[in-house]
């Protein structure tokens, strides 16, 4: 089963769940072990599904069902924010304020 990154995620009980946002892989396998699916919004997270949490796909790719339901699915174990949201600074570009305010954080006053 073909599953993009992006792709819309709906519960097999019909309700919009998000979109698939990572991969999981096991690097010592170098198999997908599951996938994040940002449920979006402004308390988004990230939740973590298996690879056999999906129960079909379209032709795409672009949408995909999971064999979970809502409740099921608000269960599920998520990325920690950290690990969600960690964006490494890059030397030289810029003032630590510069940095901040292009990460979303802000000035510290």
């Amino acid at each position: 089963m073909r599953i993009d990154l992006g792709a819309t995620v709906r519960t097999k009980d019909g309700h919009d769940a998000g979109k698939v946002h990572r991969v999981i892989i096991d690097p010592a396998t170098e198999r997908i072990t599951g996938f994040a699916i940002s449920t979006g919004g402004l308390l988004g997270r990230e939740v973590i599904v298996g690879e056999d949490a999906f129960e079909a796909a379209d032709a795409g790719g672009e949408t995909v069902t999971l064999r979970l339901t809502k409740e099921e699915l608000k269960s599920q174990r998520c990325l920690p924010v950290a690990a969600a949201r960690y964006a490494p600074r890059r030397r030289g570009t810029g003032s630590a304020g510069d940095q901040e305010r292009r990460h979303g954080q802000g000035p510290r006053w």
